[in-house]
């Protein structure tokens, strides 16, 4: 789990910062682990006796395997990234975005994922009877979710990326050791022989063998449906949490921990029920949760923008109660499938160990198709609510598709009379959320767009005069009507032009509200103007804002591309005499990849001769920030924008701003928003002269790259904020 994180966060800057960048290694993984599950059922049909006698030994080896992949080739996706993203590119204009995403991400992760998705089959080859197969699954998840929550509170934060790969390094290489000394024991011992014989008699589980295409239909069945599941999860605790670095493992772990939990609950079941009672049963009473956890959604989370007199507890309560009903329920009953599946022997005879990993690879493919389901399809056409009620839908479908294969009278009369009903409710149901407006926090009075698709629920938010644009529960940027947002983005534009006098091509990343794009199109003498924005809805919604923005989206001189900002500049072949960055939360996770020592170092390499570059850095790390720039550029100036911020200026020449009519934009700027007197910028400039000197005369609290995201883990001592950083 800690390499699936870091793998992660690498290729987000391999291939962009975006959902699809994020299926797809996902996508990888799960392949990989099929893989190695079905690469281990093949060799115990070709050599059962001698797989079974050296599993632990080859365990052992594919953990020393995963852990040299970490040591050696997870550091370099950072270190040699800008080669990594021009093959990755390469392949997307040969094969498309997807498909070159998806094998680019393969070639990398292939083998040491297939790997891990040997080692569990392997280890099971050992186990005294089948039906301890789900201690081994429940142990396994559980550590999952140790790395879940480790990878980013503790290893990644406090070592980076490649400390923590050399921390998972040693811990596969203790595991390898101790595997073999494990195995060279057992192999002495003349116990050994029992141990590696088929199952005994004895077992405590309750009812008789399945058919093995049932059990087939059940694995892949399981997978399908919780990772379809997990994909909503995650897009319920995005929208209590936000969009912070935390949330991913916050929700892995907690994930990690039902499948834990269902574990074991499925192995204290297994004594009491049969297997297909237990597995329908579960996903009914989880239905069952799915469903009221969408009728608590709305007046939950509005509970959390309730006023601020209001108490913690009044503003989490609600939120509290709908992740337990609507996520953690649901996920530790669905949880129990898969290790019931495991534990249930097929008819006939059967080997050692025989059908776990192939059902662990049939499981793990229906969990691809899952995710690629909901992450592409569900969310894309019908939304977060339409996804969950399709969801239910498909847990009612399995139920009738196993009592048609299982042809158990019994089991039809139990589980008939409760599917039939649920289906007709699903049905009722869904025009209440199948394409209706649904706000989960503002009224309709407040709300001016509201859109739920892959990229995220997406909301812009009528507040008096101004307006407001949320994604999920994280504001973008700063409220749009104000003067002082007018003003910091405005300046984005009009101080480079200051010194740039001779510009003909200028970069925008970060479009926004598009204030500082319409405000570069208000320069007769550029050529070209590229303005970059990686939420599709801002560029969708540009109208909205026109009053601020000069309606650049109908200017030609505007090219307005819908990208990760990173990924433009690698791809880029112009040369620009200004790049402007506004993209202002340091602290989000893809954001912050735009306050890297690598990402100054690549913009650097994209200017022109006397290029110049303009940032607005804000929060309590705007030091650190400086310092970052500073290392790459040697002239630096400044600006002060809202009260804890900068509007930074950089170049590899001295910044000379002109005499005479130049600085006329800017006086036009600062009078028309009655911010300051306009006689008062050249002051303004020396003032951030002078601040700019007194941070880079002390040493950095810290320099954020890639491999060590300082940023995303920073917080401000005693504030508890659910909607600002990562307090």
């Amino acid at each position: 789990m800690v390499i699936q994180v870091i793998a992660i966060r690498a290729f987000s800057i391999l291939s962009g910062n975006t959902l699809f960048s994020l299926s797809c290694v996902v996508t990888s993984f799960m392949l990989g682990f099929s893989a190695g599950s079905f690469s281990v059922e093949k060799l115990l049909a070709w050599r059962s006796s001698f797989l079974i006698r050296r599993s632990l030994l080859f365990y052992g080896l594919a953990e020393l395997g995963v852990g040299l992949f970490a040591l050696l080739v997870l550091p370099l996706l950072f270190s040699q990234q800008l080669e990594l993203i021009r093959a990755g590119l390469q392949l997307s204009d040969l094969l498309g975005p997807a498909g070159g995403n998806l094998l680019f991400a393969l070639a990398i992760l292939v083998l040491p994922t297939a790997l891990m998705g040997a080692a569990l089959p392997l280890i099971a080859l050992r186990l005294p009877a089948r039906e301890d197969i789900g201690w081994l699954y429940g142990s396994n998840l559980l550590g999952a979710a140790v790395g879940a929550l480790a990878a980013s509170f503790v290893l990644i934060s406090t070592l980076g990326c490649n400390g923590a790969a050399g921390v998972v390094m040693l811990l596969n290489g203790a595991i390898c050791i101790c595997s073999i000394v494990l195995h060279r024991r057992l192999k002495a011992s003349p116990k050994s022989a029992s141990i590696i014989e088929a199952p005994g008699s004895g077992s405590d589980i309750k009812g008789g063998p399945l058919p093995r295409p049932l059990l087939y239909v059940l694995a892949f069945s399981s997978g399908v449906l919780f990772l379809a599941a997990e994909v909503l999860w995650t897009r319920l605790l995005s929208l209590i949490l936000g969009n912070r670095v935390y949330v991913t493992s916050v929700t892995l772990c907690l994930l990690m921990l039902c499948l834990a939990g269902g574990a074991v609950l499925a192995r204290w079941l297994s004594r009491r029920i049969g297997p297909l009672k237990i597995i329908l049963g579960s996903y009914l009473a989880a239905l069952l949760f799915i469903l009221v956890g969408l009728w608590l959604k709305t007046p939950a989370l509005a509970a959390m923008v309730s006023s601020p007199e209001a108490s913690p507890a009044q503003r989490l309560g609600g939120p509290i109660l709908l992740v337990v009903v609507s996520t953690v329920l649901p996920a530790l009953l669905m949880a129990t499938a898969m290790p019931t599946i495991l534990m249930t022997p097929p008819e006939g005879s059967i080997a050692k160990g025989e059908l776990i990993g192939k059902l662990l690879g049939i499981n793990t493919l229906g969990s691809v198709l899952g995710a690629l389901f909901s992450s592409y399809l569900l969310l894309h056409y019908v939304g977060t609510d339409g996804a969950w009620i399709l969801l239910a839908a498909l847990i009612v479908l399995m139920g009738f598709t196993v009592i048609w294969i299982a042809e158990d009278r019994k089991l039809d009369r139990m589980l008939a009379p409760i599917l039939a009903p649920t289906a007709l409710f699903l049905v009722l149901s869904a025009s209440n959320f199948l394409g209706e407006f649904q706000s989960p926090y503002f009224s309709k009075e407040e709300v001016v767009v509201f859109s739920d698709d892959e990229h995220g629920v997406f909301q812009v938010i009528k507040d008096g005069k101004a307006l407001r644009v949320y994604n999920n529960s994280t504001e973008l940027v700063f409220d749009f009507g104000n003067r002082r947002t007018q003003y910091v983005q405005e300046m984005l534009a009009r101080l480079p032009m200051l010194f740039a006098t001779r510009a003909t091509k200028v970069l925008d990343i970060g479009t926004g509200y598009g204030i500082t794009a319409g405000a570069f199109s208000s320069y007769p003498q550029l050529e070209q103007i590229d303005t970059v924005e990686i939420v599709p809805a801002m560029i969708d919604n540009a109208h909205l804002f026109a009053t601020g923005n000069r309606r650049y989206f109908e200017n030609p001189q505007v090219k307005v591309h819908q990208a990760d900002g990173r990924h433009f500049l690698v791809r880029a072949k112009t040369r620009y005499d200004v790049i402007s960055v506004n993209v202002s939360d340091p602290y989000l996770p893809g954001s912050a990849s735009h306050f890297s020592k690598e990402f100054y170092a690549l913009v650097r390499s994209r200017l022109g001769p006397q290029g110049v570059f303009c940032q607005h850095l804000f929060g309590p790390d705007v030091a650190a920030l400086v310092h970052g720039i500073a290392r790459q550029f040697p002239h630096v100036r400044a600006v002060k924008s809202y009260a804890n911020g900068l509007v930074v200026l950089a170049s590899m020449e001295p910044l000379e701003p002109p005499e005479g009519d130049a600085i006329k934009p800017i006086a036009d700027l600062v009078s028309q928003l009655d911010v300051y007197q306009p006689e008062l910028f050249t002051q303004k400039l020396q003032e951030g002269d002078i601040e700019i000197a007194s941070i880079l005369q002390e040493e950095p609290q810290f320099i954020n790259t890639d491999a060590h995201p300082v940023l995303e883990f920073r917080t401000a001592a005693g504030r508890l904020d659910l909607w600002s950083s990562n307090h």
